[in-house]
């Protein structure tokens, strides 16, 4: 297959033998380019002697890989603490400066001729991929996701993110919101935004969940609630164990990792699985639950749609964007009573919760992996 467009991609976390989860829904997008007949090449720099490079007993910057017809190139770079300095700045530059090396070093490898250097989130991977473009005279584009810029901000300042951001060729923005604070705050060009919603990769649909309770050894009968994300505040893992604990027989599954790591008699798995089990989890819950306080463009519960669940989620603008009562119940996320409340519910009233589920797979239907990628491929060609 001939490539319709050559891209090169710089990534700041990207799936490895070591941590098969990192990053997994940038190589989603890029798996799906691939067979849309893209040629990407993915250049992931590695933190010098970490963990990565030690498990595959390789020197650093040594390891190239293909992972579905895409190639990964893994240089390596050093890191630093994000520490604020007393004149000023932060040691993140020095981060940035580093992995900025090693995607120019690795692009000198690369036989292909790239047509636009994308980079995925602004830094360091995005900044790194605008240099690159201008090295090699080509456009840029930067991936957005995050859920706040204010750090960028406290590392670099307002008019060095503004810079960098109206430097890019296009921006590939996940949400409208996001869309929203380049165009205001930043003064990046409408006209060079693309909005695209992130999406459910294809083995993201319902499997029977009896079945799938008797491979996972859960318990038959017992209502269960599933939570997908980082074990962290922002996230909200330990909110939700507080949410069900007056309910003793609502079972929990968390599938992450974080230095919050729910745990008790209600937890029934806490801990890392491969992406592609998430599905198996999914579809043995009763429900999704996630009470982030902070959400960009959340891709578990476009995971959870897909998979046939109504969900409990924060009354955000971020996700009012793709959800409303016909699929989910919205909650204040830091008010305890009404994320309990909300579960409590759906748990106690199997005929809505089985409505908000036919809902949700309706409502995914919108958002497919692969119909997103050919979206953003149209975009990068117009660029």
């Amino acid at each position: 297959m001939t490539p319709s467009l050559n891209l090169i991609t710089v990534a700041y976390r990207y799936p490895s033998e070591a941590d098969p989860h990192a990053g997994s829904f940038v190589h989603v997008l890029m798996r799906d380019l691939r067979a849309l007949g893209a040629g990407p090449t993915v250049l992931a720099p590695e933190r010098i002697l970490g963990q990565a490079s030690r498990s595959r007993g390789l020197l650093p910057g040594r390891g190239i890989e293909t992972r579905d017809e895409v190639t990964i190139r893994r240089p390596w770079y050093v890191p630093f603490s994000n520490k604020t300095l007393p004149w000023g700045g932060s040691t993140f530059r020095w981060t940035v400066a580093s992995f900025d090396g090693a995607v120019l070093r690795a692009a000198r490898s690369v036989k292909t001729s790239p047509q636009i250097c994308y980079g995925h989130f602004l830094y360091p991977a995005g900044h790194s991929a605008r240099r690159l473009a201008q090295r090699l005279g080509v456009p840029s584009v930067v991936a957005l996701g995050e859920g706040s810029f204010d750090h960028y901000e406290r590392y670099f300042g307002l008019d060095r993110v503004r810079a960098d951001l109206t430097g890019f060729s296009g921006v590939l923005a996940a949400s409208e919101a996001i869309k929203d604070i380049c165009v205001q705050r930043y003064r990046v060009p409408e006209s060079r935004i693309g909005v695209f919603p992130n999406a459910a990769a294809s083995h993201f649909y319902p499997r029977p969940r009896d079945e799938m309770r008797r491979k996972l050894g859960l318990p038959a009968d017992r209502p269960i609630i599933a939570f997908v994300g980082h074990f962290n505040d922002n996230k909200g893992p330990r909110r939700v164990l507080e949410a069900i604990e007056s309910r003793p027989e609502i079972g929990a599954i968390f599938l992450g990792q974080g230095d919050a790591q729910p745990g008790g008699p209600q937890v029934l798995f806490s801990g890392l699985i491969p992406h592609d089990d998430v599905p198996d989890w999914l579809s043995a819950a009763d429900l999704f639950v996630q009470p982030v306080y902070i959400e960009a463009a959340s891709n578990s519960m476009k995971e959870a749609l897909a998979c046939g669940l109504p969900i409990v989620a924060s009354d955000i603008p971020t996700i009012r964007e793709f959800l409303d009562s016909s699929v989910a119940t919205l909650v204040d996320p830091g008010e305890i009573p009404q994320i309990r409340n909300a579960i409590e519910h759906l748990i106690d009233n199997p005929d809505r919760r089985r409505a908000m589920g036919a809902a949700a797979l309706e409502r995914a239907k919108g958002f497919r992996s692969r119909d997103r990628a050919a979206k953003i491929l149209q975009w990068l060609d117009e660029i």
